[in-house]
């Protein structure tokens, strides 16, 4: 039998959530033996199964039952008990929940239990910042006014409606301003991959009418409020203003530091530091990127777990900021035991990870075995690389493999073919003036028979680099760390 959904739900649950379902469904239903508990485990424990002969060895333990309704109210069950396990826990779900409750209330006429519910909602969602289910339950409760008017005269109850209409709309208008916060800064994402002609016509705010339009910043989740800081900071760095960008992201930690991170907020905050981890490097701030790192680390080891609230990505990020630091740093025997981390890491959950990290990730591992001298090792991630990624369109991405393949290459002193292959690269016309001249300057230097010669290549190269990269400190720090072996 083919991995159905339901079995593909059921292999996905924790140990502590199996366990809750198998109480769940046993506290709800009582007969023995319970066919929902046996093929909930017959479904956990089986791979790949003939579809009839599980359905014998299944009626074979339970009797005649139909299968297919006893399987179809399973999946019911463990999505009901998935719902209890996660309603402590998950502010979402215990609110939906008080909802729900106060709505029934209301439908049987218990006023005083729809009241006390609706409250405890209202301050629940207030408290958490959760300013849709806030204004979900003042609806409720306009609804629950209308209906009860004994308690109030009409002047009292006039009053009442108008502050919570009043309330409502204060709470909407919140909710609409954090959603623009999360559309700009994916319009934002979008116009870093985007095209040229794509960017040009992307019309973007300046940074006083972001400060203007998002001024009630405070009253979002703590999930908007760091996507907001990300939107600004983000936009600073687009005018130039790195510096500042990085400010931003230093106040917002230093405000995150008492909360305690819950649910899905975990996810953003981990995706937060890292991104704060990477203006760090990028400024060469290296012990506060170490900081967050650990501090990320640490993170993600005390609550990762199986529901996904942190992605598996999060790690593979990790290994990514990570193994560029250790090698613009040369911090050799670091960079050596890290590299197998991040390569069995990859390697043992491929199928889960995130396609365009993995590239990413590709990328690092392949200059992670060029700084070692690990050619053969070098040449191979990168042929492994072609294959994965030979339809690539991204030219940023294949002139950073091309660059490494040829410095591995004028390592081992393989000059003639170094020149083959270059004349190959230059029929492709990359409109990259840069990767140009570093082409010019290891053709000459393959050609010259001199180490004197080869020598004058390289130190023209350097200055040209010190040029073009001056504005870019951390690449020129990686370039320059390569061409000074050779002037």
């Amino acid at each position: 039998m083919k991995t159905d959904l339901l079995q593909e739900l059921i292999q996905s649950l924790s140990s502590a959530e199996k366990r809750y379902f198998t109480l769940y469904a046993t506290r709800h239903i009582t007969e023995e033996p319970n066919p929902y508990v046996l093929l909930f485990r017959l479904l956990d424990k089986r791979k790949a199964i003939n579809q009839a002969d599980f359905e014998k060895e299944y009626q074979a333990k339970v009797g005649l039952k139909k299968f297919k309704n006893i399987k179809s109210y399973l999946g019911k069950l463990v999505l009901e008990s998935l719902e209890g396990f996660y309603k402590e826990n998950d502010i979402e779900i215990k609110l939906g929940s008080y909802y729900n409750q106060a709505k029934i209330m209301i439908k049987k006429g218990l006023y005083n239990q729809s009241s006390t519910l609706i409250q405890k909602g209202s301050t629940l969602a207030q408290k958490h910042g959760y300013n849709n289910y806030v204004a979900m339950f003042q609806f409720l409760q306009l609804k629950y006014f209308s209906l009860i008017k004994i308690n109030f005269n009409k002047n009292k109850l006039i009053e009442n409606t108008e502050k919570l209409y009043e309330s409502i709309h204060q709470y909407l208008d919140i909710q609409k301003e954090e959603i623009d916060v999360y559309v700009w800064l994916n319009k934002l994402y979008h116009y870093a991959r985007s095209k040229p002609k794509i960017r040009a016509q992307l019309d973007f705010p300046t940074l006083t009418e972001l400060q203007n339009k998002f001024d009630r910043f405070e009253c979002y989740t703590v999930a908007g409020q760091i996507v907001h800081s990300e939107l600004l900071a983000i936009r600073n760095n687009q005018e130039g203003r790195i510096e500042d960008g990085y400010k931003i992201r230093e106040q917002m930690h230093q405000k995150l530091k008492p909360l305690k991170i819950k649910g899905d907020d975990k996810n953003t905050y981990c995706n937060f530091l890292l991104n704060f981890a990477a203006a760090a490097l990028m400024l060469q701030q290296y012990q506060r990127f170490n900081e967050l790192l650990d501090e990320l680390y640490v993170f993600f080891q005390a609550n990762y777990t199986s529901d996904l609230s942190i992605s598996k990505d999060i790690l593979l990020r990790f290994f990514i900021l990570k193994l560029e630091h250790l090698i613009v740093i040369e911090k050799l025997i670091e960079l050596e035991k890290l590299l197998q981390e991040a390569v069995d890491y990859t390697s043992k959950y491929v199928a889960a990870l995130n396609p365009v990290l993995l590239k990413v990730v590709q990328l690092s591992i392949i200059e992670s075995y060029l700084k070692l001298k690990d050619y053969n090792a070098c040449l191979n991630s990168i042929n492994a690389y072609w294959d994965c990624y030979k339809d690539d369109a991204n030219i940023a991405s294949r002139i950073k493999v091309d660059f490494m393949m040829i410095t591995c290459h004028y390592e081992l002193e393989n000059f003639q073919f170094l020149e083959n292959y270059i004349k190959t690269l230059k029929r492709k016309k990359y409109n990259d003036a840069n990767f140009s001249t570093f082409l010019n300057a290891i053709q000459k230097a393959c050609k010259s028979p001199s180490r004197t010669e080869r020598k004058q290549v390289f130190i023209n190269l350097r200055a040209h680099f010190i040029e073009a990269y001056k504005n870019s400190p951390y690449e020129l720090n990686k370039l320059l760390a390569w061409v000074d072996k050779y002037t």
